[in-house]
């Protein structure tokens, strides 16, 4: 996602002309200086496709860290190529099991407050259970219905600054958004994502999908 030409969060393709991304990446911003962009790995790609947002949902109950969620509705639709496709949404209740691998990409900070890359990056992260995401964000609480909550053992890797609203996935399915977390890869402290399966109803309301 672009806000006046330059990167700004992340988002994640579910159709043509729809995409998910977290509600914090929009809640402040018009619309009409948001473009997204796809189909490409560099910023400078000259083969990026670039649309603009058309239409803005974002959940009714996001208040700063929980229902974080929005959907973003671009025209004209992308062009779908071996670049550019969909990814697989979740069943509704699905919930991965702790331990499972899990994969977060974006163009974010490649450290705590260290500069945004131009090229996508990927890292892969280990999922925990709510008990332990608790303790690693005391006294800052989560809600386990609408969390999914990471970590890479010792710190060191992790989603960053730039990369909200971006793509968690597992086996191919887009499980969680990129949504908050103190600092970022700190030894000892959870990322936070929010759970796409817990919203899998909502986004099938709003965008047919």
């Amino acid at each position: 996602m672009l806000s006046k030409g330059s990167h700004h969060c992340g988002a994640a393709l579910i159709s043509p002309v729809w995409i998910l991304s977290a509600a914090h990446c929009v809640a402040t911003h018009d619309k009409r200086k948001l473009s997204l962009l796809g189909g490409v790995t560099s910023l400078w790609d000259s083969r990026a496709q670039v649309r603009k947002i058309v239409e803005v949902v974002k959940h009714d109950m996001f208040d700063k860290l929980d229902y974080d969620i929005a959907l973003l509705k671009v025209y004209p639709p992308f062009q779908l190529n071996e670049r550019i496709y969909p990814i697989r949404l979740p069943e509704a209740g699905v919930e991965l099991s702790e331990g499972a691998t899990v994969t977060v990409t974006g163009w974010g900070a490649t450290s705590e407050n260290g500069s945004a890359t131009s090229n996508l990056r990927r890292v892969d992260l280990t999922v925990i259970t709510p008990q332990q995401c608790e303790e690693s964000l005391s006294p800052i609480g989560i809600h386990k219905e609408t969390m999914l909550c990471t970590w890479f053992p010792g710190g060191g890797k992790d989603a960053c600054q730039g990369d909200s609203g971006g793509p968690l996935v597992h086996d191919n399915v887009l499980v969680g958004v990129v949504s908050w977390g103190i600092g970022c890869a700190r030894a000892g402290n959870a990322g936070v994502f929010t759970k796409v399966s817990h919203f899998r109803d909502w986004i099938r309301h709003y965008s047919g999908v």
